[in-house]
C-alpha cells in the first residue's frame, strides 16, 4: 500500500465487527513495530495480545464495571476540574464537533468505550514500573509503527485509554507482572464500514500552531550562545 494511503486509512474506528483477525498477521504487526528506535536500544515496551475468547471476555467483565467509576489506571488519570485551560478547551472543542456530527446519537460515540469497541483483538502496551522517562518516548515510537503496520495490513484500529481503565482485570487473566504498568490499549480488528461512529474524523491541529522551523538568527561567531 503506498504510504499515504496507509497514513489516510489509520483513524479511530469506534465500532469493528466480529470477523477474527489471524495471530499470524498479529505477529507481522509486531515483528514490524520492532524496527522502532529505542533510547541505548532497551526496548523496554512490551506488548499483550487478547483475542478470540480472552478479548470477548474482558469486553464483558469491563461492560459490567460500576458506570460511575472512574477507574484505577496504572497512569492516573486527571479528574476533569484539575485539568488546565488548555486541556479543558480542546476537550470541549472536541465534544462540540462530536455532537454536531453524531447529533441524536451523541451518547453512542462515548458508550462504544464501555464496550472497548467490540473489538475482536486488543493489544496491551506495558512498561517496566522502574523504566526510564526515555522509555515513554521509545514505546509511542513502536506505538505507531504498530498503528501504520495494521493499516498497511488493511486492518482498523483505535487507541484507547478505556483499554487499560481497569487494569488489575487485564494483568490477572493476561498473566502480565505486578513490576509491569499498563499504559495504553489498542483495539485492532475490521471496522463496520457503514456504522456512523466510523466515519467521525477529529480535526488535527493546524501546522502553525505545531511546528516552528527557524532558519536564521544564530549567534554570530565571538556571540554568546
Amino acid at each position: 500500500m503506498d504510504y499515504k494511503e496507509v497514513l489516510a486509512r489509520r483513524h479511530s474506528t469506534r465500532r469493528f465487527s466480529s470477523r477474527p483477525v489471524d495471530n499470524n498477521l498479529l505477529l507481522q504487526i509486531v515483528r514490524e513495530a520492532s524496527s522502532a528506535p529505542a533510547w541505548a536500544d532497551s526496548q523496554e515496551y512490551k506488548a499483550y495480545i487478547a483475542t478470540g475468547d480472552m478479548a470477548r471476555f474482558l469486553r464483558s467483565r469491563y461492560a459490567d464495571a460500576p458506570k460511575n467509576s472512574a477507574g484505577l489506571s496504572d497512569y492516573s488519570f486527571t479528574n476533569r476540574e484539575d485539568w488546565t485551560e488548555r486541556e479543558m478547551s480542546a476537550m470541549k472543542e472536541f465534544e462540540r464537533k462530536v455532537g454536531d456530527y453524531m447529533g441524536e446519537d451523541y451518547d453512542d460515540f462515548f458508550a462504544a468505550q464501555g464496550r472497548l469497541f467490540d473489538a475482536p483483538a486488543i493489544c496491551f502496551l506495558t512498561l517496566p514500573k522502574d523504566a526510564s522517562k526515555w522509555a515513554k518516548s521509545d514505546l509511542g515510537a513502536f506505538e505507531m509503527l504498530l498503528l501504520l503496520s495494521a493499516a498497511n495490513q488493511g486492518l482498523d484500529t483505535i487507541v484507547a485509554q478505556a483499554f487499560v481503565k481497569y487494569p488489575e482485570i487485564v494483568r490477572k487473566h493476561m498473566k502480565i507482572p505486578e513490576a509491569e504498568d499498563l499504559i495504553i490499549g489498542i483495539g485492532l480488528g475490521y471496522g463496520v464500514r457503514e456504522d456512523k461512529l466510523n466515519s467521525f474524523h477529529a480535526p488535527k491541529k493546524p501546522l502553525g500552531k505545531l511546528l516552528t522551523i527557524k532558519e536564521t538568527g544564530a549567534p554570530v561567531k565571538g556571540e554568546q550562545w
